[in-house]
């Protein structure tokens, strides 16, 4: 029959005390043994075997405890019995509790151990110890990890010009600061670990009760950011940036508050020195503005006089050599005025200061009116200008007609300054087209003389042209590329060129439009878009205008075209006037004495509020203020100086164009 090992029941009636005793002491997870008054063993439990490394207890009783488990220390040196701590607590009838002892198992290598050692009496005698003990490598190694990181967090709180702190909330109390805060606050640390609150009293006074605030929310639990000011013993103030956060112990109980305080005086002082230098360049942007205004006022006002007189003496009876020497005043101050337009725009555009217009407008028709501006100095260079739109082009876009305009003219009079003969076209047609835009595809092309490779890289540059003699033989600023470029770019294209020497030059560029809502409605009724005039239609006109000259000129040229005007010297004079009379249009010009163009505008709209009427009025300025004249209520813009044929033309067909008129209720 076979052997059989039957675990006892613990509990099993059966089993003796010292049994009993036996399999308790083999079930806990602490080693334990005991000693006689010699420090021999007398027993040892499971744990105590496993830990120590031996099979059996017979390894261990009878053997002297101290020359198997403490007979060397960590270091290697000999560990006397006589200066064990067990053995000198229990032969004076005491107990001991080591949490830094070492002891060696069976095959030599040692581990770190936590003991409690307990006196055994028999009849009030000392006979011996019980020792128990636990392994505590696991705990010593995170130990150790902790102090690392703690010295890590000690060198690196120490050496950083931040100021780290550790709160704990429930009291309050300030369980670490930094060295950081004695350099910053100019006090000792030593104060807030005896009063937390020692810190608020450093704060300004205007910044105290917002201080206390977030710091109480802070002790709630919610992190915080704040700025506030310190006033240091020395009278000083520094600016201050606090953060904290919270560490959340078991069941979502605050444990403590982290947080970081940094200096931030030097920025504050940064930005209010760099706000300083802001406020002095727009101060000095203004002046420049005002400035460049003022100039073109008094440029322009002088040159409309010249341009406009000329072309009334031009369409008089004149000799030849009359004629010519006319021709060439209106030649010279048509260039002086396409400088002063480039420089003027270009101040602005560099800034960043031109805001687009988006309005509708009759694509053709602008085109159309370009050529005709050019139609004369074609003629004369024996040229051809013509004019390709494909048929996908919608009529009717949405956009800044007037930007737009200005790059085509800069091109194509580009286009015919450096052709000597041949032909010049302007072509248009789709790129890409969407739901509620499309891209259009605009190209200049010429027989001219051509731009070499090497330069065509630098001819968007300001103040760049291919060739320096070109600005002594044909003229200009230099500025006309490079402004179209920046309209083109901020109208959501690109511009490139494509050129060979003495065979001519394309520009291309392209623009992203709108299509106009009244298109997409089902189209426009004929003629209700910049409609011209029929010739029985005369127009009455109020012109405000200070200087004489031009009052002259503009009176001439109206009354010429059959239109009625009346002339008045500021904006007082004006509101005088719509008193007593209506008037289709209202010529007003920007600079005038007691009452400018811009107060008398919002005036004539303010009254319009009361009486449901509206009066057409359109600027006429020198000043080259037309996102300003149009932002201000005005319904058109007219610059000077004056260009004859173009001046009669936008006039007549803003003053005819469809809209309330002063005589119609709103």
């Amino acid at each position: 029959m076979a052997n059989t090992v039957r675990r006892r029941d613990p509990a099993d009636a059966s089993i003796g005390s010292e049994e009993l005793q036996r399999l308790l002491l083999d079930s806990t997870g602490e080693a334990i043994y005991a000693l006689d008054m010699f420090g021999n063993c007398t027993f040892c439990n499971a744990a105590c075997l496993r830990l120590l490394g031996y099979q059996n207890a017979g390894e261990l009783i009878g053997k002297n405890m101290h020359s198997l488990m403490h007979h060397t220390r960590p270091d290697g040196t000999p560990y006397p019995s006589v200066e064990c701590r067990i053995y000198s607590a229990f032969r004076h009838g005491e107990g001991s509790h080591v949490d830094d002892e070492v002891v060696w198992r069976a095959d030599g290598t040692s581990f770190p151990v936590e003991y409690w050692s307990y006196p055994i009496r028999e009849s009030n005698v000392l006979i011996g110890a019980v020792v128990t003990f636990v392994d505590i490598t696991e705990r010593r190694r995170e130990e150790q990890a902790l102090r690392q990181s703690e010295e890590m967090f000690r060198q690196l709180a120490e050496n950083i010009r931040e100021i780290l702190f550790i709160v704990t909330p429930d009291p309050p109390r300030m369980t670490y600061i930094s060295p950081a805060y004695e350099e910053v606050f100019g006090r000792p640390c030593q104060e807030l670990y005896a009063r937390i609150g020692a810190w608020i009293d450093a704060v300004h006074p205007e910044d105290r009760l917002h201080v206390r605030s977030v710091f109480e929310q802070s002790l709630q639990g919610a992190a915080t950011a704040m700025e506030y000011r310190v006033i240091r013993p020395d009278g000083s103030v520094r600016w201050i940036h606090a953060r904290s956060f919270p560490v959340q112990a078991t069941q979502g109980k605050l444990a403590r508050i982290v947080g970081i305080a940094e200096d931030i005086t030097d920025r504050k002082r940064a930005m209010e020195e760099m706000e300083v230098a802001r406020k002095a360049a727009e101060s000095a942007n203004r002046a420049k503005t005002e400035f460049l205004a003022n100039m073109s006022h008094e440029i322009r006002t002088p040159l409309n006089a010249v341009i406009g007189m000329t072309d009334l003496v031009l369409e008089t009876e004149l000799s030849f050599e009359q004629r010519e020497y006319l021709e060439t005043v209106r030649l010279s101050a048509d260039s002086l005025l396409t400088v002063i337009n480039d420089i003027l725009d270009f101040s602005k555009i560099e800034p960043g200061r031109i805001d687009l217009e988006v309005i509708d407008f009759n694509l053709r028709d602008g085109l159309a009116t370009i050529l005709k501006m050019f139609s004369a100095r074609a003629d004369e260079k024996g040229l051809r200008v013509l004019c390709e739109v494909a048929n996908e082009v919608p009529e009717i876009m949405r956009g800044d007609p007037h930007r737009l305009r200005q790059v085509v003219v800069n091109l194509v009079d580009n286009a015919i300054k450096f052709t000597h003969k041949g032909n010049v076209l302007l072509e248009v047609r789709v790129e890409a087209e969407g739901d509620a835009d499309c891209i259009l595809h605009y190209v200049v092309a010429d027989t001219g003389i051509g731009i070499p490779a090497d330069k065509q890289k630098i001819i968007f540059d300001p103040f760049s042209q291919a060739d320096n003699s070109t600005t002594r033989k044909y003229g200009g600023t230099g500025l006309g590329l490079t402004l179209s470029k920046r309209l083109v770019e901020k109208m959501g294209g690109e511009i490139w060129v494509e050129s060979e020497v003495g065979r001519g030059t394309q520009f291309h560029f392209t623009v992203r439009l709108w299509t106009s809502q009244k298109t997409m409605a089902g189209g426009i009724a004929q003629g209700s878009l910049y409609k011209a005039r029929g010739p029985e239609e005369v127009l009455s006109v109020l012109v405000a205008e200070d200087n004489r000259v031009n009052q002259s000129l503009v009176k001439r040229l109206l009354e010429k075209r059959g239109h009625r005007v009346v002339v008045v010297t500021n904006g007082r004079e004006v509101l005088e006037a719509l008193k007593k009379e209506n008037y289709d249009v209202v010529l007003m010009d920007i600079h005038m004495p007691e009452m400018d163009g811009f107060e008398t505008t919002a005036a004539i709209r303010e009254i319009e509020k009361e009486t449901g009427l509206h009066q057409r009025v359109i600027a006429f300025t020198a000043s080259e203020d037309r996102e300003k004249c149009l932002a201000a209520g005005m319904d058109g813009y007219l610059s000077k100086p004056i260009r004859t044929p173009e001046f009669v033309e936008l006039l007549e067909n803003s003053a005819s164009a469809p809209g309330k008129s002063r005589s119609e209720k709103v």
